[in-house]
Parts: C-alpha cells; sequence; structure tokens
C-alpha cells in the first residue's frame, strides 16, 4: 500500500512539473504588439504584463529615467527587453514560472542548479544558460557614456511657468578629467535649428521650445555627446566632455546643417 501511495505521489509531481513547464513555454512564446513611444518604464511593464500575464519585479528608482521609444510587431518579451534595457546597465532575468526580475548590472539566478539539494551528484553550482536571458552587453566606458547620454533630464519645475512656449537651459561645460573649463564648445538641437556657444567660462545659455530635445554637444580636441532633456521650465544643466583621442587608422568626416550659433551675453 505504501509503494502505490508513492507511486501515486510520484506520478502526481512528474504532472505538476510538467504543467509547470508547458506553462512557462507557453508564455515565452506570447508576442507583444504595441506603439510605446513616450511611455515610461512602469508603463511598459503594465502593458507587457497584460499581454504576457508575467509578473515583473524591479527597483522603480533604477528605472524612473527610462523613456521608451520603440513600436513593437508581434515581438517576444526578450527581444523587447533587449531593446529597451540596451546600453542602460539594466539587467533582466526570466524565469521558468514567468517572473521577469530587472536588476542593475547583474541578472539574477532565477533557480537553482540541477542537484543542488542532493550532493551526491556531481554538478556544477551553476544555472544552466536557457533559464537565464540577459541584456546585450557593453564595454564599462562605453556603456558609461551611452547610459547618461540616454538618461532624461528633466530641466525646470513642471508648469512654474504655464504662459511661457519657450525656456532657458544654462550651464557650464567642463572637462570630466581636470574640471576646467571648454571654451568655444557648440550646444545645438537640429529641430529647430538653434546654437549657442559657451564662453570664456565654459558657460553656455540656450533657449528653446518647451518639450522634449536631444542637445548636441562638440568641441575642437574632444568627444562628442548629447544629453536628452525635457524642457519645463528655465533651469540648470551643466555638462562634463572627454578627450578625444583619434585613431591613426580612421579618419571620420561629419556634415551638420548649418546652425547660426549665438555668444551668451557679457556678464550671464
Amino acid at each position: 500500500m505504501t509503494m502505490e501511495f508513492t507511486s501515486r505521489n510520484f506520478v502526481l509531481l512528474c504532472c505538476i512539473l510538467l504543467f509547470l513547464s508547458i506553462t512557462a513555454r507557453s508564455q515565452d512564446k506570447k508576442l507583444i504588439t504595441g506603439d510605446f513611444s513616450g511611455f515610461s518604464f512602469t508603463q511598459l511593464v503594465n502593458e507587457a504584463e497584460k499581454q504576457t500575464g508575467m509578473r515583473f519585479y524591479y527597483n522603480a528608482a533604477e528605472t524612473d529615467s527610462l523613456r521608451i521609444n520603440i513600436s513593437a510587431n508581434g515581438i517576444t518579451l526578450n527581444a523587447l527587453l533587449d531593446q529597451v534595457l540596451k546600453n542602460t546597465g539594466l539587467q533582466y532575468a526570466i524565469s521558468p514560472r514567468g517572473e521577469v526580475f530587472i536588476s542593475l548590472r547583474f541578472a539574477i539566478q532565477t533557480d537553482l542548479p540541477p542537484g543542488f539539494f542532493v550532493r551526491s551528484i556531481k554538478t556544477k553550482d551553476s544555472v544552466p544558460a536557457p533559464f537565464i536571458a540577459v541584456a546585450e552587453e557593453t564595454k564599462p566606458k562605453e556603456k558609461l557614456k551611452n547610459s547618461i547620454e540616454n538618461k532624461l533630464f528633466e530641466i525646470g519645475i513642471k508648469n512654474s511657468e504655464p504662459n511661457k512656449a519657450s525656456s532657458t537651459i544654462a550651464g557650464y561645460i567642463r572637462d570630466i578629467k581636470n574640471g576646467e573649463a571648454i571654451i568655444g564648445a557648440s550646444v545645438y538641437v537640429d529641430s529647430p535649428a538653434i546654437g549657442v556657444i559657451s564662453d570664456q567660462f565654459g558657460y553656455y545659455s540656450i533657449t528653446l521650445p518647451k518639450g522634449r530635445h536631444s542637445l548636441q554637444v562638440s568641441s575642437a580636441g574632444m568627444k562628442d555627446t548629447r544629453r536628452q532633456v525635457l524642457l519645463q521650465a528655465d533651469g540648470k544643466l551643466d555638462i562634463e566632455m572627454e578627450t578625444f583621442v583619434p585613431s591613426l587608422k580612421t579618419v571620420v568626416i561629419t556634415a551638420e546643417k548649418k546652425i547660426e550659433y549665438k555668444k551668451p551675453a557679457d556678464g550671464a
């Protein structure tokens, strides 16, 4: 009788494991569709949970600056997260139970290795590759640069200047290594075509229509950089640049649209 009971339990356990496996695989195959332009990460998560049935776990403080700008047409959750988290320093891991963990720098292990509780079995204390999906990695320095260039900086206090169509961003441009002012740096946006040049103190001041802009910054001998800004009112944004070390094997020629630059007023 004991043998019969044990056999039934074994069969029941196998059925449960099979059900969990099928459920996890069906979730993996669910595709995501939608235009997520302008979404916050939380809004994207809510939509992804609705379409896939999966549950997300993440630290809101690590994702609050992310702004989504992609459209999906029948793609997997892995493909969506690869695009959203690329160059952000964030990683993701998907468990067989349909849980999605977002973490900074390192992916969370979602399962213990086979035989972890049976030490007589010679196995490695590591998780098989299929259980972890990791966003594409980049070099540390490049990742840091891409992270700050893709971060959205909110300038000014929202609704503090409701009657103004335009606002001003001002700040100092400095060398990231020594903090020295960068003189004559170009700060501009492509649309509308507006640009200014930093003064002898590295100070710049640019007035733009309120809203989202990609602020381009360039200077001789320095690496070009950019800042994503959401201009809501007058505010400050200091910018750091890196020294450009040219490659002897590569010559790059770039062309920019014509922009009229203005020097900041004296005494600014």
